[in-house]
């Protein structure tokens, strides 16, 4: 299974690479602007998508550096994704996210990504 995995923060970025990485074909990227660029190029079974980026925390989703706008382009742009997996403890911009993304025919769910410590 082919992963887009959109995240900035460190611990979850680990978690994705212990938990999906050896068995799928795991893209990380930290960035909107490098989620946008991955889903231009290439299909994925699953997108899993962070709303607030860059170290910042509850963020206007408004702006262009966070998760909706990456949801903004599928919207438009319809990329080949069989599943979304909206994953931001934002609680109130994940839903819109995922929202939107229903709205417009994605197959998406909302769950909120918890880190995993190492041993």
């Amino acid at each position: 299974m082919k992963i887009l995995f959109l995240d900035d923060d460190e611990r979850r970025l680990e978690t994705a690479r212990r938990v999906y990485a050896q068995e799928h074909d795991l893209h990380i990227v930290t960035t909107a602007k490098a989620a946008i660029d991955a889903l231009q190029k290439d299909t994925f079974d699953v997108a899993m998508l962070d709303h607030d980026l860059e170290g910042e925390f509850f963020v206007d989703s408004s702006r262009v550096d966070c998760g909706m706008e990456v949801v903004r382009w599928m919207v438009t742009n319809r990329p080949v994704v069989g599943n979304v997996i909206v994953h931001s403890w934002n609680q109130r911009a994940g839903l819109e996210m995922a929202d939107a993304l229903k709205k417009a025919g994605f197959n998406v769910e909302y769950t909120p990504f918890t880190y995993i410590e190492s041993d």
